[in-house]
């Protein structure tokens, strides 16, 4: 199993088809919002393709990211976290290797989705996907991360938070962290210590600020 040969069994058109329309809606502004377009439904076709077959993990894993890279969506995504806990170490380094290249650039919101709802919600992963992302990021890399942390466990992100709030360009994404964790559904956080790294940030002109005090001092 390859690219070439899912695109024959799925044909070349529709392929094509799907691929335009979803690289539109990754990059689009909305991504993942409740009234977004969901697109096409192909990716949700394509998972047996890829992870039922006699492919090892390593060229399923490098397969699954040459189509995601054509229909980036989270219907591609939300198969492949179901593999995770049976790949190796190796195995689950080179799935964030390549996730990690990939967000940066015009696919990433499915991607940042995908660490959300599905990698940082779920304990078992959640302290695995932080490290190893945050790892060296530079701060491009960072602002996508916090944006996403909210269901972080708090002891796991803690300590990066605070280091961040020692650079002023990334207090806003800091400030978007501590939202999250304190507005998410599966938001974790600790009052005190969020307080305490509030009062550190640039950001009291936020019109979210007062709103987030109060939730934090509730």
């Amino acid at each position: 199993m390859n690219k070439a040969t899912i695109i024959e069994a799925v044909g070349d058109k529709r392929y094509n088809a799907a691929s335009s329309e979803l690289r539109g809606l990754a990059a689009s502004p909305g991504f993942g919002s409740r009234h977004a377009p969901q697109g096409s439904d192909l990716p949700h076709e394509l998972s047996d393709y890829i992870w039922d077959t006699e492919l090892s993990p390593t060229d399923k894993i490098a397969l699954f990211f040459e189509i995601y890279d054509d229909l980036p969506s989270y219907g591609m995504l939300m198969y492949a976290k179901h593999h995770y806990a049976e790949w190796s170490v190796a195995e689950r380094a080179q799935w964030w290797r390549a996730f990690r290249e990939r967000l940066h650039g015009s696919a990433a919101a499915p991607l940042s989705y995908s660490l959300w709802c599905d990698f940082f919600e779920d304990e078992s992963t959640a302290e695995d996907a932080w490290h190893t992302l945050t790892a060296a990021a530079e701060q491009s890399l960072l602002r996508e991360l916090l944006m996403v942390s909210g269901p972080v466990p708090w002891a796991v992100k803690c300590e990066l938070l605070f280091k961040c709030a020692e650079t002023p360009a990334l207090h806003q994404s800091v400030f978007e962290a501590l939202l999250g964790a304190a507005f998410d559904y599966f938001g974790k956080v600790d009052e005190a210590r969020a307080i305490e790294l509030l009062e550190r940030l640039q950001v009291r002109e936020d019109p979210r600020y007062e709103q987030l005090v109060k939730r934090l001092a509730g």
